[in-house]
């Protein structure tokens, strides 16, 4: 009967890649953040939305990435997805490709 062992890194080594695409992912996840503010004129006159309706954009992201970040820490703490951070970052690609692309509909 052999043992067959994973190889693991070093105790003291860092892992440079998963570092590194974390930092990457950190970096669009902040610039995805500022995006929305930086958007407000163009929604406002592209869109015809009321100062209301832009508050209501603000709100709902902002609900939305306070109450679902922990929930969603906190399930992936417990059984980890390796692919769970391309998958967001993917979603957020398809979402502001999608907004690119929009018309206004009279």
């Amino acid at each position: 009967m052999t043992d067959t062992t994973l190889s693991r890194p070093k105790a003291g080594g860092t892992a440079l890649p998963v570092l590194g695409t974390i930092s990457v992912c950190h970096l669009l996840n902040d610039l995805i953040q500022s995006l929305l503010p930086a958007i407000y004129p163009i929604l406002k006159g592209g869109f015809d939305l009321s100062f209301a309706q832009i508050g209501l954009l603000t709100l709902t992201y902002q609900i939305t990435a306070s109450l679902l970040q922990p929930i969603i820490g906190l399930a992936t703490d417990r059984r980890p997805a390796p692919y769970s951070l391309t998958i967001g970052m993917g979603a957020s690609l398809v979402g502001l490709v999608t907004l690119a692309f929009t018309t206004r509909r009279c």
